[in-house]
């Protein structure tokens, strides 16, 4: 009677165990697998950047998909044993439960013409004004995604690897700080024109007397027409005037590359030659940290960092994004959205790769 007791008893919780165990695992594992997701994505942006730096082929795989199967055994025993001596028998219970988790990770190589032409594209000009209206920093947008403005350039050499020569920037520099100002200030919007047939986007700008001498500034440095506070917003530069800001936009991997310029490279690399130097006209390395260090760089390290919001192993050496540059976490979100846009809905013929992780 005991004994019957005592099985039933492991019937009763081995039934409450299965009626918990796809939730309680759900619950156990998706936040494991949400961030480790989030990271390996973060780490594979990162090392692309970097590998641009040295001009070594970028490589991106997408996740297709992560099918876990979980399995749950039990085994259910008496033990018997007679101690030496005794006549009598004592019986012994024994129980065991295992869970095991047999994860399949399926990856896709984000490549063909499909992927090559998204990220060669430039981007699109509703995208760009569309990320202002929404709240990014007008400094961080253009700086990053504009190539050039009107006659005012912003380094179109680096959307590609490492130039050798310096660039004039301080104009265009100046240009998208006065209009972050203006932003900060509520003293400007972007929308479609009014009070035209065929409205198209346009900046329109709301000076106080005290913002009216930076607005003449900004004016002056693009060529705009001082009696106007509306410009229209159009990319056609065979169609140019004093009320148009013309801007051409870098593409995805044109922005990619632009960042990887603030990439900081070991000492015994750059003696070894296996990354470019920009140079000042009198010889001395140019400081990319003065242009767009203000928005993202990547640091380097012998030993592997603690403080890293993502990090890879490269060459030999750790790079990460430090976790209080929250500047750099900045730009690099907004790079992981901008190429999540561009990279979408790539069909091709890749093949896909399935692994069973053991």
């Amino acid at each position: 009677m005991k004994k019957l007791t005592l099985i039933g008893c492991v019937a009763l919780t081995l039934t409450g165990c299965g009626h918990n165990f796809g939730p309680n695992m759900v619950r156990e594992t998706h936040p494991s697998y949400n961030e480790a997701i989030a990271n390996t994505l973060n780490e594979q942006l990162l090392v692309n950047i970097v590998r641009m730096r040295y001009r070594d082929n970028p490589c991106f795989l997408d996740i297709e998909s992560i099918t876990s199967t979980y399995e749950m055994s039990t085994n259910v025993g008496f033990n018997a044993s007679v101690p030496e001596g005794d006549s009598n028998t004592y019986t012994f219970p024994g129980f065991s439960l295992s869970v095991s988790d047999k994860p399949t990770v399926t990856y896709k190589p984000l490549e063909g013409t499909s992927f090559i032409t998204k990220m060669l594209r430039h981007m699109q000009q509703p995208i760009v004004v569309h990320l202002m209206q929404s709240g990014w920093n007008a400094d961080r947008v253009l700086m990053l995604c504009v190539e050039r403005v009107n006659d005012v350039f912003n380094f179109p050499e680096a959307s590609g690897p490492t130039p050798a020569m310096a660039p004039d920037c301080q104009k265009f520099k100046r240009a998208v700080e006065i209009l972050r100002d203006f932003q900060k200030q509520h003293m400007m919007s972007v929308g479609l024109q009014s009070n035209v047939n065929f409205p198209k986007q346009a900046l329109e700008f709301y000076p106080s007397d005290a913002t009216q001498g930076e607005l003449k500034e900004f004016k002056s440095i693009l060529g705009l027409s001082p009696d106007l506070n509306q410009f229209k917003i159009d990319t056609d530069f065979l169609d140019r005037s004093p009320k148009t800001l013309t801007f051409r936009f870098r593409s995805v991997l044109g922005m990619l590359f632009y960042m990887s310029q603030t990439v900081e490279v070991p000492k015994a690399d750059v003696e070894k030659g296996l990354v470019n130097v920009t140079k000042n006209a009198d010889g001395t390395p140019f400081d990319w940290n003065q242009l767009i260090g203000q928005y993202f760089k990547v640091k380097v390290s012998d030993s592997k960092p603690d403080n890293a919001f993502a990090r890879v192993y490269y060459r030999g050496h750790w790079f990460y994004v430090a976790d209080n540059d929250l500047d750099s976490k900045t730009t690099f979100l907004f790079m992981t959205q901008l190429f999540s846009l561009q990279s979408g809905d790539v069909k091709d013929a890749s093949p896909i790769l399935t692994i069973p992780v053991r």
